[in-house]
């Protein structure tokens, strides 16, 4: 979890912290040691999804991020996408065949056999 922090030159105490910070936010802190053949493939997920978030990017794609996750959890792994999204002025940019996931996003658009619905939900 720190080597995307240690690419950007950031390392020590604020790394740590920023690490600590997403593994409870992600609700998979309790696996911090955790090999990853050893987390389910839910816990895998929304360690990736912490991975990406390290640094606070601008721009997060996301194919599939409530994948391997029961509604619950995908319900709140898209939520907070969303919370991220509106707090860090992040653009989410997210794939899924899961309609239910995509509520209360800004912007819709519906992809069917290669071509764009002209009906954008907002």
């Amino acid at each position: 979890m720190l080597l995307p922090q240690d690419l950007v030159g950031i390392q020590g105490q604020a790394a740590k912290s920023r690490v600590d910070e997403l593994l409870e936010y992600m609700e998979v802190a309790e696996r911090d040691d955790y090999l990853p053949a050893l987390l389910s493939g839910g816990e895998q997920q929304r360690l990736a999804i912490a991975r990406v978030l390290a640094n606070r990017p601008k721009l997060i794609l996301a194919d599939e991020p409530s994948a391997f996750l029961d509604t619950t959890r995908g319900t709140k792994v898209m939520e907070r996408l969303k919370k991220i999204a509106r707090e860090n002025q992040t653009a989410v940019i997210t794939v899924t065949h899961n309609a239910p996931m995509i509520e209360g996003f800004d912007h819709v658009y519906h992809l069917k056999d290669g071509k764009l619905n002209n009906n954008i939900e907002r």
